[in-house]
């Protein structure tokens, strides 16, 4: 297995942040942050892939208790649809796409996202 990690400067929002939100609020975040997925894979995953495994830790400023599904979703989502809309996998279904764990480390004064993408060692690197 080939695996890289692709970072962002943010969270994402929390489920709690938008679960309640009006419909538009929900879309224009999971599209900026699909964009941004986008944009940080680039030169650094292939495309044409059959199938990508994904995990995350999302490093916090603080140690409040964050619930894990409410990140998980919205990135799982984001991430997936990011990489069918960039012609990286066919589709996100179980078949083609796996978000694995999501953690949450401690690191004062920071804010950001690490995701580590898996795929077969056979596929060459050619974003």
């Amino acid at each position: 297995m080939t695996t890289t990690m692709v970072s962002l400067g943010y969270l994402p929002k929390s489920f709690n942040r938008t679960g309640h939100a009006h419909w538009g609020t929900v879309h224009r975040a999971k599209q900026q942050l699909q964009h941004d997925l986008e944009m940080v894979m680039l030169g650094k995953v292939p495309r044409d892939l059959e199938r990508v495994e994904a995990t995350a830790v999302l490093l916090v400023p603080d140690r409040r208790r964050r619930d894990v599904d409410n990140y998980r979703t919205p990135l799982s989502k984001a991430l997936g649809d990011a990489m069918v809309r960039s012609g990286r996998l066919p589709d996100d279904g179980p078949e083609h796409f796996a978000f694995g764990d999501l953690s949450f480390e401690h690191v004062p004064g920071v804010q950001s996202t690490r995701i580590f993408l898996s795929w077969p060692a056979s596929t060459e690197v050619a974003a």
